[in-house]
């Protein structure tokens, strides 16, 4: 479906509709199920706050069902039904959201935005430290605070991209920018958050460790699931009135020298993506009417699965 026929653009402040029972297949097994909770008034959110989004307790996300399927049914349960796992920060992942945080704001707006400590007020090895937030509080309150490390990383990671016609060429095509879809599948209530839509493409900024990107970066695409992040905001591109087409990757390397890759999918591995999110739909329904969330191999003993290149293999 292209048309816009069924969107519906609101206010953050609206609220998501009731749903009823339904059926589902999961492991070959037909089991009547009571809903995750109701299903999504399908909509475009657009000013909802990054924060916001990811506080969303009625929807599920790639980062959710991807949880799910890489940690088990006991660590999706902590963060998602209980919600009383601790939340993790990494240095990495902080420098992601920096990252975003310029794509979306552009760089004008961007280094306004942040106060760069200076480099007598940093740790030997370059950290932000006491002296670094107490200058911030006299001197930048308002302002995100970042070392000069960060800072000059950024600076280059940011070089190396808008050095990369394709880039320029998606920016000049920009059309918006972190835009919420909530949105069903299998009667499941999910959502969405494209980073950009750029000429009718939906665009995904990426960090990553990876050098040699082109041969590489299929490594982190499997490993954090963006196959099926893939899959899951095709779903999602009718609400926004887009044919579903493959998410652009926008990637960038954090090591030396910044290496940029701008990239779609096969089609084959976001297929797979696909059934990975349609199989942890299905059991996570099963495991909410149960209220079971003890792994399947909870009291047997099994064989543990090896990875074939730790038995001999290549």
């Amino acid at each position: 479906m292209t048309s816009t026929e069924h969107v519906n653009t609101v206010s953050m402040e609206d609220g998501m509709s009731t749903g009823t029972s339904s059926t589902s297949w999961g492991s070959q097994v037909r089991v009547l199920y009571r809903p995750w909770g109701p299903l999504a008034a399908e909509k475009v959110v657009r000013g909802l706050s990054n924060p916001k989004y990811h506080a969303d307790r009625d929807t599920v996300s790639k980062s959710g069902f991807w949880l799910f399927h890489t940690e088990g049914p006991a660590a999706f349960h902590s963060h998602y039904v209980v919600r009383d796992a601790a939340k993790t920060e990494s240095s990495a992942l902080s420098h992601g959201t920096l990252l975003h945080d310029w794509l979306e704001q552009g760089s004008e707006e961007f280094w306004k935005w942040v106060a760069i400590a200076p480099s007598s007020t940093v740790t030997p090895t370059g950290l932000l430290g006491k002296q670094s937030r107490e200058w911030a509080r006299e001197n930048a309150p308002e302002k995100k605070l970042i070392s000069p490390n960060e800072a000059d990383q950024l600076e280059k990671e940011i070089a190396r991209l808008e050095g990369d016609p394709k880039f320029r060429e998606l920016m000049d095509e920009r059309q918006e920018s972190e835009v919420s879809c909530f949105f069903n599948l299998d009667d499941f209530p999910c959502r969405t958050r494209p980073d950009l839509i750029c000429g009718g493409k939906v665009v995904d900024l990426k960090t990553t460790r990876e050098t040699g990107l082109y041969r590489n970066f299929w490594k982190a695409v499997v490993r954090y699931g963006y196959h099926a992040q893939d899959y899951l905001y095709q779903q999602g591109m009718r609400l926004l009135g887009l044919d579903p087409k493959p998410l652009v990757f926008v990637v960038v390397s954090t090591a030396p020298t910044h290496e940029t890759l701008i990239c779609t999918l096969p089609p084959a591995l976001t297929a797979l993506g696909g059934q990975i999110i349609h199989t942890a739909i299905a059991d996570i329904r099963l495991r909410v009417d149960l209220d079971c969330w003890l792994p399947d191999q909870h009291g047997e003993v099994v064989e543990l699965p090896v990875p074939a290149h730790c038995l001999g293999g290549e």
